[in-house]
């Protein structure tokens, strides 16, 4: 090896082991992987929690637009059953108002009879 030769290689000895003395004060592998691998195993834990979360809230929704529709129809009934006791209500009440008298005794035309009307 020439003069030169021996420089560069010395030089670039010196500056590897710079950047070595550097990045190991800066940042350790050792530390960073281990950084890097509980954030993850923390980023999965909670990706699994709140896919669950989300799940049990949409079987629930789901359970409750149910039970909404059940208590809409039971409404929807009960509306109509008000409606028809409020009209019998009315009619009786009008029936009462006007002041008729009950028959007791109901007789019919007979028809058997032939009449014919002449002019």
């Amino acid at each position: 090896m020439t003069q030169k030769q021996k420089q560069k290689y010395n030089l670039s000895k010196i500056l590897r082991q710079r950047r070595k003395e550097l990045f190991g004060k800066v940042l350790n592998l050792k530390v960073a992987n281990t950084l890097i691998l509980f954030s993850f195993l923390i980023l999965g834990v909670s990706y699994v929690a709140v896919k669950n979360d989300l799940s049990i809230k949409g079987l629930v929704i789901t359970d409750l637009k149910s039970e909404i529709r059940i208590l809409e129809k039971k409404n929807k009934d009960l509306g109509m059953e008000a409606m028809t006791t409020e009209s019998y209500v009315k009619i009786s009440e009008r029936v009462n108002n006007l002041e008729m008298v009950k028959i007791a005794e109901i007789s019919y035309l007979d028809s058997n009879k032939s009449v014919v009307a002449k002019r």
